[in-house]
């Protein structure tokens, strides 16, 4: 492995030592691996830490260092050096040492230097071009069409959303992609038109055996009814499976645009809908065989193509078809996958649900056997979600389960926050009462006010025409450094694929604010270039998160 000891060095002398730069975690890492280089210490897993004190930015455990050192006969020195080392080079921190732990903190100097930058630079404050040049295909929601958008799918459009949004903002060429399973012949078709069935066949006095796990679903009753409706009783005429056939289809075809209708509402936009059907017409599972073949990777057994991931760290060859011959999902996704990368884009990004985790392995390894690299591919996993009123869980049939049901509760702006609030890996909880609560206790209420108190604030100290106070009091302070951690948010969210750091940084924007208000006496002067700096990035905050917000109360 190269170590960025050479590069660091050229780097930190002309940047960091020069002008006034905040530094971001991962420049620091770089500047541990020159300062630490002599000593031939691996600095990999170390941590730097943004703790919660509003008075340091970053925090590096003392004990990390010393076990990267043990047994080298320097731990004792090697602190003391670290910090006289790391005060030469970054001459706009404050490097101390404090219970066990190197403190970073920057000077007032460099806090001004990036209002500045804010104001400045406007809508491109902390777009970093992280991305820039690069072509992303992000496929995600992708709900099967067999009813309402559920809510785990809202939530997963609400993640990607702003993921793509934030990909974009670092430069990024994003399509966003959703991937429709249309396939009449599938699994889940075939027990939504046999479910309809079942129904429509009802309404006619007709007793039919509902399928095995039959769908009893709102959707299911009202797509029967309305055929019933429109069509009499025409389709007892026909063969179970042919009218189940045209159910589905039809059924289908409702739902998408229920989806569509849904996505519109959240404002998530969609590039490009890819239908598995197209992908069969235009010969693409063919085609994805034919290049499987290629590699060698493909088999004949029992009447059934395999492919033989296995060979490439899967636990098990997969199947391609199923005994009738009908392609399986993996098949179909195989062949997207290779449409998406024909198109020209250097990085895949998948936004699942995190049952089908057990699908992650399986297919990075059927994109390695048909020649691809499947480090190109990146899957992200969503977790689901439980509703709840004043902390206690809801039973299921007092939880809105679609996305549609959620948006008669609450608006965008506010389902959106919540949501993203949340780690996307972790299980989120809506909470009914709280969310709908006009106070502090309300975390998205909070966040919602923040620009509408910061343009509040702004008049005042426009009214004041101050535009820069003489010396800023503690939580001015705060409120600055707060700004000038914007880059390191933003490069850690997309570093990590994270837009609820965004969401938690704007959170802590609405505390300080909220504690600016609080102590502030109408003869106190505001520092009217702070406040617009703070309304800055807000907006590219919001912007990011896809979240509209009043500037008026």
């Amino acid at each position: 492995m190269k170590s960025p000891l050479a590069d660091a060095r050229g780097f930190f002398k002309s940047t960091f030592m020069d002008e006034p730069i905040p530094i971001t975690r991962s420049a620091l890492r770089r500047l541990l691996w020159q300062t630490l280089g002599t000593y031939n210490l691996d600095v990999s897993s170390i941590r730097i830490n943004r703790p919660k004190r509003r008075d340091v930015d970053f925090a590096i455990n003392v004990n990390q260092i010393l076990g990267a050192a043990r047994h080298s006969g320097t731990e004792k020195q090697l602190v003391t050096y670290l910090q006289e080392r790391l005060t030469s080079q970054l001459p706009y921190y404050k490097i101390t040492l404090e219970n066990n732990y190197l403190n970073f903190s920057m000077n007032d100097s460099l806090l001004q230097s990036q209002i500045d930058n804010a104001l400045q630079q406007g809508a491109a404050f902390g777009a970093l071009d992280q991305w820039s040049g690069r072509r992303v295909s992000v496929e995600f929601v992708s709900a099967d069409p067999i009813g309402p958008l559920n809510l785990h799918r809202g939530r997963i459009a609400i993640y990607g959303d702003a993921l793509c949004r934030l990909l974009k903002w670092q430069g990024a060429k994003v399509t966003r992609e959703y991937l429709i399973n249309d396939d009449e012949s599938s699994s889940r078709l075939n027990l939504l038109g046999e479910s309809i069935l079942s129904q429509y066949s009802a309404i006619f006095g007709k007793a039919a055996k509902p399928p095995e796990g039959a769908l009893d679903t709102p959707f299911v009753r009202k797509v029967a009814k309305q055929i019933a409706e429109r069509d009499g009783n025409r389709y007892l005429q026909l063969p179970e499976d042919e009218a189940a056939k045209a159910f589905a289809g039809d059924a289908c075809r409702r739902a998408i645009r229920s989806h569509q209708h849904s996505l519109e509402t959240l404002d998530v936009p969609i590039d490009l809908w890819v239908y598995e059907t197209a992908l069969m017409n235009e010969g693409r599972l063919q085609a994805a065989t034919n290049q499987l073949r290629e590699h060698d990777a493909v088999y004949e057994r029992d009447g059934i193509t395999w492919v033989a991931t296995s060979k490439w760290g899967d636990e098990t060859d997969r199947s391609l078809t199923r005994q009738s011959g009908a392609p399986t999902y993996l098949a179909s996704d195989i062949a997207y996958h290779l449409y998406r990368f024909e198109r020209g884009y250097d990085t895949l990004i998948n936004i699942w649900s995190d049952e089908h985790g057990q699908y992650v392995g399986r297919t990075q390894a059927a994109l390695a056997a048909a020649g691809l690299n499947p480090d190109h591919l990146k899957v992200l996993l969503c977790a689901p979600l439980h509703w709840a009123r004043d902390g206690i869980t809801l039973p299921e049939n007092e939880s809105p389960s679609t996305t549609d049901e959620a948006l008669a509760l609450f608006d965008v702006a506010t389902l959106r926050l919540a949501l993203l609030l949340q780690a996307v890996d972790q299980q989120a909880v809506l909470d009914r009462d709280l969310l709908s609560r006009d106070d502090q206790s309300n975390p998205v209420y909070q966040l919602l006010l923040l620009p509408a108190r910061l343009a509040g604030l702004q008049r005042e100290a426009d009214a004041q025409n101050v535009e820069t106070a003489s010396k800023w009091n503690d939580t001015e302070t705060e409120l600055a450094r707060w700004v000038a951690l914007w880059n390191e948010t933003v490069e850690t969210a997309t570093t990590q694929f994270s837009p609820q750091r965004i969401a938690l940084y704007l959170q802590e924007g609405a505390k300080l604010t909220e504690k600016l208000l609080a102590a502030h006496r109408a003869d106190q002067s505001l520092d009217g270039n702070l406040l617009k700096a703070a309304s800055q990035v807000t907006a590219n905050g919001f912007a990011i998160l896809g979240v509209k917000a009043a500037d008026k109360l």
